[in-house]
């Protein structure tokens, strides 16, 4: 995977900080969770209801939701302003992933016994795991890159068990604290690889320009 020179290294800087402070924002939602009023309302900690754990903690879990969106496009963004093919379907799908858990949390909210809620859910558990699927073929097809790519493998591992859980556990619920784990860790996987593809970079651009 031949990574080329970026022409516009401020973009990528901008979507790896919007990466960490998406993982901060979910750091204090669970900070600030009510526990007592959540995690014993039921029976499995996946099902906890992060939307209804207090006012600050649901305030930071909404946060969270939109700068997962944010995040991906931007990502998506400096991977087409800088020309970085490989990364184009991965990040994409990503942004409509992501997109899609935004909808689901703002504006298509169904019952989650309902036809819509199911086929919602479906189509953004399919989206994010084409975009992981893509971003794995990438990851593995660089030398460099294989211990993001067992990382990444890892965190696929953990969306789909947890999505697992869900469809045969009593209540069908998504995004449950698995799926959203598993968010956290491919925000943090990308943010890290791009950062170090910008570091790459900069050293790369500053070696080409120093005079023999």
């Amino acid at each position: 995977m031949g990574q080329p020179l970026f022409t516009n290294r401020k973009s990528g800087k901008i979507a790896v900080f919007s990466g960490f402070i998406t993982v901060l924002f979910f750091i204090l939602c669970l900070l600030f969770l009510d526990q007592q009023t959540v995690f014993y309302s039921t029976p499995l900690p996946l099902h906890t209801d992060f939307a209804n754990g207090g006012p600050i903690s649901a305030l930071f879990y909404h946060l969270f939701i939109l700068m997962l969106v944010v995040f991906s496009g931007l990502v998506c963004r400096f991977a087409r302003v800088n020309h970085w093919v490989e990364f184009r379907e991965a990040t994409l799908f990503t942004f409509i992933g992501y997109a899609f858990l935004f909808l689901r949390t703002f504006l298509l909210i169904f019952d989650t016994q309902s036809f819509y809620y199911i086929l919602t859910a479906g189509v953004q558990v399919l989206v994010a795991l084409v975009g992981m699927l893509f971003y794995l073929i990438t990851f593995i097809s660089n030398p460099k890159a294989h211990p993001m790519a067992f990382l990444l493998g890892m965190d696929m591992m953990l969306y789909l068990l947890s999505v697992l859980f869900s469809v045969f556990s009593t209540e069908f619920v998504l995004p449950n604290f698995g799926t959203l784990l598993a968010a956290v860790a491919n925000v943090s996987i990308i943010s890290l690889f791009f950062y170090w593809a910008l570091k790459k970079d900069a050293l790369t651009q500053e070696l080409e320009n120093t005079p023999s």
